[in-house]
Order: structure tokens, then sequence, then C-alpha cells
């Protein structure tokens, strides 16, 4: 086990600052949380910081995890949506893309995990309806 510390506790830094200043304070591994400003998908940055962050990785010896959990990445109004449960089936699906980019961004910085939530229920559909809405999903990221 290493011992780690995640890129939202210093959400106020540039990322490849805050990658640095995790490693200065002596962590082995830094939990990368894909947002905006680090390594967004969608940016025209992205390439970029891909190599800068695996050079960071590689200089610092440091390890990772590719954490998704960005607020308003996916949509500026609702936070931390669209998820896995959301209504319907676009919603779901933008999600699944986002974890599937994450899941090519791990495996591009030999990431040791991707961490992923189910989100929460935004409408009034029963418990089977949800387990299904997040069955489905899953069983598409394998």
């Amino acid at each position: 086990m290493l011992l780690g510390y995640n890129t939202n506790g210093l959400a106020h830094h540039r990322w490849d600052d805050a990658i640095r200043l995790i490693a200065e304070a002596g962590y082995r591994s830094v939990a990368i949380t894909v947002d905006h400003h680090c390594l967004s998908p969608t940016s025209r940055e992205f390439r970029s910081q891909l190599l800068q962050t695996q050079a960071l990785l590689d200089r610092f010896k440091l390890r990772c995890v590719i954490e998704t959990g960005a607020r308003f990445l996916l949509d500026p109004r609702r936070k931390h949506q669209p998820t896995l449960l959301s209504p319907t089936a676009a919603e779901r699906q933008t999600r699944q893309q986002f974890l599937r980019e994450c899941v090519g961004i791990a495996r591009a910085l030999d990431a040791d995990a991707v961490s992923f939530w189910s989100g929460t229920a935004v409408d009034a559909a029963e418990a089977d309806e949800l387990w299904g809405r997040l069955r489905d999903g899953c069983r598409r990221l394998a």
C-alpha cells in the first residue's frame, strides 16, 4: 500500500504544480481527478498534458490512480451529472464514454485503478430500475 493524495486537495493550483507538491510532501502516489484543467479528454491540451503527467510521475517515481468525480465537467449546471443512474440512455452514455476515456488515460499512465461511483437517483425510478441501469452501465464498461 502506498500513501497518496488527491489533486482535488490542491484544486486551486495548476495541475502540474499539484503533482510536484504532492511528491515534495513525501507521498508516493497521486489520485488524479480528470477535470476541466487536468487531462480533460476534450481539451486541446490533452495530449501534451498526458505526456507531461507521464514525465512528472516518472520523475518523482509516483504511482497514480484516476478519479472520475469532477463536479461540473460533463454538465455545467448539475454537479456530478450525468451518472450511470441518470434517467435517459443518452445521459448514461455520456457518463460511460467519459469513463472509457478515463480508462484510456489510466492505461497511458500505467495507473493502478480508476475510481467511479454509480451516482444518485434524480428521478422517481424504483430500485430495480436503478439497479438495472447500474448493471447495464457496468457491463458496457467491462
